[in-house]
């Protein structure tokens, strides 16, 4: 989203979006960005720029829900979410009036991911293995700036960036219920910023050169 605005105020918002998975694999990848300016702007209360780009991908995959049922299961299911961003970019300038030129961003990037999740009620056998939830390169950006604003309360620049990603994975609820167990789920939310390197490869080692004889060697007859 982007816009561009002389006088007056300036309002910008995105949205994300919703990801429903079947019981084999799913993935996301989403973004919120809205990009506002203002100029010119000499009135009292003008030139302001307010911006709430939101990233909020939900993914529900590979989960279920029974009520009175036996064996029932959440299995062997992949679900990625990767890439979500929000960025806000704001500017105000040349805006002298009062409470005028000031730039307000909210950039908010939530992945919610609920994977291999069994509910029941009144159940036995309920189990969630071996499912696969993984959410990777979510970020969240705000950048203003306000300049030549020099009346009371303007030129101000508040920014919020918020990434914050929920996860419910691997997870076996019941209700009266028998023979409950979550074993083999993985979760990974995030990469590392420096994995650990692996061993060095191995290298043989440098040939052996003798010394050379400062005399000769014992047993020696000249």
């Amino acid at each position: 989203m982007h816009a561009y605005i002389k006088r007056g105020l300036l309002l910008s918002a995105a949205t994300g979006a919703a990801v429903l998975g079947g019981a084999a694999a799913a993935s996301a990848a989403t973004s919120a960005t809205v990009d506002g300016a203002t100029a010119g702007s000499p009135g009292a209360v003008s030139g302001n720029t307010v911006q709430v780009p939101a990233d909020v991908p939900v993914q529900i995959c590979g989960d279920t829900a029974a009520a009175a049922a036996a064996v029932d299961g959440a299995y062997g299911n992949e679900c990625q979410i990767t890439g979500t961003t929000a960025h806000a970019t704001g500017f105000a300038a040349h805006s002298p009036g009062a409470v005028s030129g000031n730039v307000g961003s909210v950039a908010a990037d939530v992945p919610v991911q609920v994977c291999g999740v069994d509910a029941a009620a009144i159940a036995a056998g309920i189990k969630a293995d071996g499912n696969s939830c993984r959410e990777f390169a979510s970020s969240a950006t705000a950048v203003g700036e306000a300049t030549g604003s020099p009346g009371l309360i303007s030129g101000n620049v508040l920014q919020l960036a918020l990434n914050a990603p929920v996860q419910a994975c691997g997870d076996s609820l019941g209700l009266i219920a028998y023979g409950d167990k979550a074993d083999g789920n993985s979760c990974v939310s995030g990469e590392p910023e420096h994995p650990h390197p692996g061993p060095p490869p191995w290298m043989p080692p440098p040939p052996m050169t003798p010394p050379p004889w400062d005399c000769p060697p014992p047993g020696h007859h000249w």
